[in-house]
């Protein structure tokens, strides 16, 4: 299965314990400050490559790409696997994930579909 680069927060980013923002952010295109964007059914998809402790998906958004706020956060999870989180109906321009690890950890995000989140995990690099 092929990612567009342009949904993509992580590819297989290291995480250390404590808070590690993503790699990339997402720009939604032109929409003025303060007008919020609908989804249109994607969820945001994190595959978890390796983990040591415990990992949370936080999806922020922000008008300027640099004062961002938790829009949704999915609940810690322990092992490996793919994870997806329902988004709300609505954000910002800018979209980015804040990944809270408790330990070293090894993970991937971007939005996708429903069928992103099938179980063929040797696609998603995670052999």
């Amino acid at each position: 299965m092929y990612i567009d680069s342009q949904l993509q927060f992580a590819a297989r980013q290291v995480l250390s314990a404590g808070t590690t923002a993503s790699t990339n952010s997402i720009d939604r295109g032109q929409v003025a400050a303060g007008v919020l964007v609908p989804f249109d059914g994607l969820l945001l998809v994190a595959a978890i490559h390796s983990n040591a402790g415990t990992v949370q998906v936080l999806l922020e958004h922000s008008d300027d790409n640099s004062t961002f706020t938790t829009l949704q956060k999915s609940a810690a999870f322990s092992g490996t696997g793919v994870q997806t989180i329902d988004l709300p109906p609505l954000s910002k321009r800018y979209l980015k994930t804040s990944f809270i690890s408790s330990g070293a950890a090894n993970v991937s995000a971007w939005l996708g579909t429903g069928s992103d989140a099938w179980a063929s995990t040797t696609a998603r690099g995670m052999e």
